[in-house]
């Protein structure tokens, strides 16, 4: 990790060669003139969202809540400091109003240079787990990082905490602003009653919130989005946004590319992508969402896990015998499918599978259809494995294994379908995705 700085401000470089020198200054010189932009945006109102997981959608709903600018549009899918400044250069320009953006916490000290940018009075933790070990060690310290985006809070300004989550609670008092939470516990300021939960039926909620219950519904799928959607439901309600329009708002907003996007290919295959990353303590809960699902047949497809602790090869073995409880079939692709070769047997040998190449598992799925098949796609975003959905609507070019585009989506890449974009932050322009599902994330 390199430190650059320029002109009193500085970024972090994780790689240092002369390809990412120009790169890195130019960082340092957005993040410099944000600073300097600063000062002209004192009317708006800016939330910061951070989180293990959940946050980028978060980030989105909320400001579909509360009629924001979009935070995909406005930062072109960057969640550090220069994605930020990227964003005061389109805000500078408009009436105030809110803005929400998502801060990553990757590394020590990465939400703070951030937010030392936004300076924002509403902050949202979503949860705390187990990503970046390597970089934070024990998860005490990650939760330190992830919190230190409510510790600078203003006194007048508001924390939104997750009440589910202990090692954010134990924090709480780091913050001088208001705190409100979410969650099931006892005492939550939102607080989960009922939750119906059985896809494809939209998720649906029935909350207290002072004093009173209503229902809510979301077309999110999975108990991975019930945080997502409490969090962003108690900021816009302290916001003081209409509960009828959070409602009528809420039930319009689907998942966001990738994360839980759900695709119905024209040979009556419905895909379920969740391809941007996989964190191993996660996948229980991901999985969960397949059990109750009815369709002639499910199957689920297995890319990287990230931010495995312990023996790799027994919680790749452990993630694959989950996937087979809740699935007809089981694929595991990449240079990791090895992983699970010794499970292979009698008993599995009709169910669980393992390819080297993403290439030969295209051509086993297509050689294998049944409309009205659910096949759910999780694994890392350098796996690229949205690619085995878009395969179902058009012949696609690219079958790279490794292509070293390992931050941006196939969605948004012109090589996908042999067409070369220099600008890597565009909104993708497939036809057989929605609007939603076409911004950059």
């Amino acid at each position: 990790m390199k430190i650059v700085r320029f002109a009193g401000h500085s970024v972090r470089v994780a790689y240092w060669s002369a390809r990412h020198r120009f790169s890195a200054l130019r960082r340092v010189a957005r993040t410099g003139a944000g600073h300097a932009l600063r000062p002209l945006l004192s009317r708006w109102r800016f939330v910061a969202v951070t989180g293990s997981c959940g946050k980028t959608t978060t980030t989105g709903l909320l400001a579909h809540l509360v009629g924001a600018p979009s935070p995909q549009l406005l930062t072109r899918g960057l969640n550090n400091a220069s994605g930020a400044a990227r964003a005061f250069f389109r805000l500078v320009w408009r009436s105030p109003a809110t803005a929400v953006f998502e801060v990553t916490g990757h590394a020590p000290g990465a939400i703070r240079q951030t937010t030392s940018l936004i300076r924002p009075s509403i902050g949202i933790v979503t949860v705390v787990g187990l990503d970046h070990t390597t970089a934070f060690g024990p998860i005490e310290a990650t939760a330190d990082e992830k919190m230190s985006l409510v510790a600078d809070l203003p006194e007048d300004g508001l924390a939104v905490l997750n009440a589910d989550d202990p090692l954010i609670m134990a924090r709480a008092s780091v913050t001088a602003a208001r705190v409100v939470t979410f969650g099931e516990a006892e005492g939550a300021t939102l607080r989960l009653v009922h939750l119906h939960d059985r896809w494809p039926d939209p998720l649906t909620f029935k909350v207290r919130w002072r004093d009173e219950e209503f229902e809510v519904r979301s077309p999110m799928i999975g108990r991975q989005s019930v945080s997502v959607v409490l969090a962003s439901l108690l900021a816009a309600l302290e916001m003081g946004i209409d509960r009828s329009l959070i409602v009528e708002r809420l039930a319009e907003f689907e998942p966001l590319m990738n994360r839980m996007s759900v695709h119905r290919a024209p040979d009556g295959r419905q895909f379920v992508l969740d391809a941007w990353k996989a964190p191993q303590w996660t996948m229980e809960t991901c999985l969960n969402f397949l059990e109750p699902v009815q369709a002639p047949r499910k199957t689920v497809i297995l890319g990287t896990l990230s931010d495995v602790r312990g023996n790799t090869r027994r919680r790749y073995e452990a993630t694959a015998r989950r996937a087979l409880e809740v699935a007809d079939r089981v694929l595991f692709v990449g240079e990791e499918a090895a992983r699970v070769r010794r499970m292979k047997g009698s008993d599995t040998q009709e169910r669980l599978f393992m390819f080297d190449r993403i290439r030969d598992a295209h051509d086993f799925l297509q050689n294998d259809r049944i409309p009205g098949e659910v096949i759910y796609i999780k694994g890392s975003r350098a796996d690229h494995l949205e690619r085995l959905m878009h395969a179902a609507y058009a012949d696609i070019d690219c079958w790279r294994y490794r292509c070293g585009k390992r931050f941006q989506g196939c969605s948004y890449c012109g090589l996908l379908l042999g067409k070369r974009i220099r600008d890597r932050h565009r909104c993708s322009t497939l036809p057989w995705l929605s609007e939603q599902q076409r911004l950059p994330v």
